[in-house]
Formats: C-alpha cells, sequence, structure tokens
C-alpha cells in the first residue's frame, strides 16, 4: 500500500490502483486482528507466542473431567466446528427413564426416585425427578423422566442400563388397567404380540408392549384397546402356523 501511495504521489499508478491496495491492506488487516482474538480466546498472550512455543496452543476444557474419546491426531488440520476431544464430567450424571402415558398423570418433578444398575444388584441410588418431556414418543407412548444422580466416586458410568422406581403420593391410588391372559402373548420377532380376531377365523398378528403381571394376567400398555378379543388358547397353536407360512413364502 505504501508503494502505491508513493507511485500515485509520483503520478506515475493510477487512482484506482491506490484504492485497490488500500481495500487489500484492509482486509489483510482484518484477517490479523480476527486471528489475533483466536488466539487470545486459547490464552496466547498479546506479545504472541515464544520462539520455543511457535507452532503449539494449549487448549483448556472448560469442565473439568475424563476425556472419552479424541478425534484428532497430531498434525491433523481441524476446523472451529469440529470436535476433536470429548471430556465428561463423571461427578453427575443423568439418567433418563421412560413413563407410559397412561402412568404420566402420577409422576411430576420432584419426586423422589429410586435406581437400581445392573453393575450393582441390590443397591438403590436415590435422586428426585428434575425434568418431563413435554412430548411422547410415538413409537411407545412413552416420556422420558430425567433425573440426576449424585456420583463423587464415579461407579457409575455413561452408558449403564438401569431401572428407575418413582415414589409418588399417588402410588396407592387405584386405576383401571387393560388386561389379557398371560398365555395370550407370544414372542414374534423378538417381540411381545397377540393374535386379534378381526373375522370370524381370521386373526391378525399386533404388536404390544406389556407392563405388571399378576394372577396369570398381564397388563397391556400399547397395541391393543379395549373391547378387542384376543386368542388365549392356541395362541401358540397361531404361531407355528404363522412361522410355517413364513418360511415357506422364504423357501
Amino acid at each position: 500500500m505504501e508503494r502505491a501511495r508513493r507511485l500515485r504521489e509520483r503520478r506515475i499508478s493510477s487512482q484506482q490502483a491506490l484504492e485497490t491496495a488500500e481495500a487489500a491492506f484492509s482486509a489483510a488487516a482484518a484477517n490479523l486482528a480476527a486471528a489475533q482474538a483466536r488466539l487470545r480466546a486459547f490464552g496466547v498472550p498479546s506479545g504472541g507466542l515464544s520462539e520455543a512455543a511457535q507452532g503449539r496452543v494449549t487448549l483448556t476444557s472448560p469442565i473439568s473431567g475424563s476425556v472419552t474419546a479424541r478425534s484428532a491426531h497430531v498434525g491433523q488440520w481441524v476446523e472451529p466446528s469440529e470436535v476433536i476431544i470429548e471430556v465428561v464430567g463423571l461427578d453427575s450424571l443423568w439418567l433418563k427413564a421412560s413413563v407410559y402415558e397412561r402412568d404420566l398423570r402420577h409422576v411430576e418433578i420432584g419426586q423422589r426416585v429410586q435406581v437400581e444398575v445392573r453393575a450393582y444388584p441390590g443397591e438403590v441410588f436415590e435422586c428426585v425427578i428434575r425434568a418431563i418431556e413435554s412430548t411422547l414418543s410415538e413409537s411407545t407412548r412413552s416420556a422420558q423422566v430425567r433425573v440426576i444422580l449424585a456420583n463423587p466416586d464415579h461407579r457409575l458410568k455413561p452408558g449403564m442400563f438401569a431401572t428407575a422406581r418413582i415414589l409418588g403420593t399417588h402410588a396407592h391410588e387405584a386405576r383401571e388397567l387393560l388386561g389379557i391372559p398371560r398365555s395370550a402373548v407370544e414372542q414374534i420377532d423378538g417381540h411381545d404380540a397377540v393374535f386379534v380376531r378381526v373375522d370370524e377365523g381370521v386373526f391378525e398378528v399386533r404388536s404390544v408392549h406389556i407392563g405388571e403381571q399378576a394372577s396369570g394376567y398381564v397388563e397391556v400398555l400399547t397395541g391393543l384397546d379395549a373391547g378387542e378379543e384376543v386368542v388365549a388358547d392356541g395362541s401358540f397353536l397361531l404361531k407355528g402356523q404363522l412361522l410355517r407360512s413364513t418360511l415357506g413364502e422364504e423357501e
């Protein structure tokens, strides 16, 4: 830019050439300021890096925790939007539990929850409900409830399976259930299913989600409506016919 100014003063170059040089200088200055701002965000002093530290910047995690994943390696180019390290704080963990639609009226924020995990059978961890999702899953007709588990000794790990029991003031309240004989439920393709009568001698396979069981009956949470007829005696024979017909079609 200085050279362009001198040439313009001597009337050797045009005004347009000077303006082009000045615009390029302004763009370069803006890029330099942005780069310096990024370095300051990384903790690099305003005077720049020392000669020994040039080319290296220390990135500090905003939280304390354990590194659970690293997706970058030395020498790799990365963009600001890329995640290169995952740090997880294990002092407290979220637990997400599913509550079926028919039971949501018994659940509210602040209720006590008892949690058991497979890793520590017989041991109970206590917490309270912190949040309830405002939408339902269309496939399971359930909403997620979130609790926060204190984990000072880091015994609980992300990804563990757990069972949560919500303790509420309405636990004693009587409620109507949709129940069918336990013998009506069969395992088909890894899912609980029943045979629903749709016409004389015609039956439909219906996937169901089951709940509590007692006295030979099982609660049906989803997949069946009150008044529909299901096969209780002979469902195993229908399952066998279904499997044989399926195998025959595949052959």
